[in-house]
Parts: C-alpha cells; structure tokens; sequence
C-alpha cells in the first residue's frame, strides 16, 4: 500500500476491510469514504459483504460526533468574534487568492477579509479566482491568526456571495426569533 489511501481492492478478510477502513477514515470525508468502499470492496461471499456494511455503518456513526460547522462569513472571523476559538468548527466560503502546494495551505477573502485554510486533508483540484466552501476547525496560531484545518472543501462556483450572507443574515434572524418565542413559552 504505497499510496495515500488505503486501497479496498485487494482485501480479502474483513480484518483487511477493516484497517483500510480505518487509514481512510483519517483522510477522506465521510461520504466520500462510504462511497468508494461500496464501489470498490470485492465481494467474497455474503459473511463479507454483511460484515464489510457493518464495518463502514459503524465507521459512519461515528460522524455524528463531529459538528457541522457554523456558518461564518469572513468578515465576522477576527479575534472579538465569539467564533473565533480554538477548536471551532467552522464553514466558511471565499474566493482562492492563493495556494502553496508545498504546504498545502490556501488562503482564501471575501469583503476585504482573509482566512488561511490548510487543505493537506483534501482531495480538491484548486484554481486560484475560484470560490470556495471549507469546513473544518480553527486553530489559533500564537500571532492570534487563524487557520482552518478543513476537513471538507468544495467548489462553488456560480454561488452569489451577496445572495448567500443576506440568506445567511435571514437565517440567524428567524433562528433568533425562534429562540425567544420558546423562551416566552416557558
């Protein structure tokens, strides 16, 4: 297994399903993940097959602990912003205005502001002038930047930045609202 992700084709036991399992757990999203080991597990027998969808059923499980992301527009990211928090998880989008390949890190702006992304986890072609959608968790470097290690990163091209944060705005406002009708109920 000389490459980067474990590879399904040539497991032969669950054991092997397994171990490719876990070493793809750590690089690839869930969906992705649930994706390739469907499409590309050899199915020995019926045992296999049941165990091999027990295997990525408790794999996927697991994704429940792991929070969506909040949705952040860049401009709110500075360090007075309760997002701003090491840890966070985040969802953020911008346009690419660079990439290092060496170091895989992108940064990307929106309104004046910029974020650094590390993207060493992804799979993603990235051209810069592009929009881009990342969710990952911040880490707060000891210069008070910030950098999110994405986890998910995607294309949006086409995506009306202006429709987006006024939808966005739309959305906190009702779930503000939400939030103190039930509280007048209690």
């Amino acid at each position: 297994m000389g490459y980067r992700y474990a590879s399904f084709h040539h497991a032969t036991s669950l054991k092997e399903v397994e171990l490719a399992l876990v070493q793809n757990f750590k690089f690839k999203i869930f969906g992705e993940l649930h994706r390739h080991a469907l499409a590309n597990v050899p199915i020995v027998s019926n045992s296999l097959s049941f165990g091999i969808r027990i295997c990525c059923s408790l794999v996927l499980m697991s994704a429940a602990d792991i929070p969506s992301g909040s949705l952040v527009i860049l401009q709110e990211l500075n360090s007075s912003s309760p997002y701003f928090k090491h840890g966070a998880s985040l969802r953020v989008t911008g346009k690419l205005q660079e990439y290092n390949v060496e170091t895989a890190i992108a940064v990307i702006a929106d309104g004046g502001a910029t974020l650094a992304v590390d993207t060493q986890h992804l799979r993603l072609d990235l051209r810069v002038g592009s929009l881009y959608q990342f969710i990952g968790e911040l880490s707060i470097q000891p210069s008070n930047e910030g950098i999110l290690k994405a986890r998910v990163g995607r294309n949006v091209d086409g995506m009306d930045l202006n429709l987006y944060q006024q939808s966005l705005k739309l959305l906190r406002q009702f779930q503000s609202d939400q939030i103190s009708h039930l509280e007048q109920l209690q």
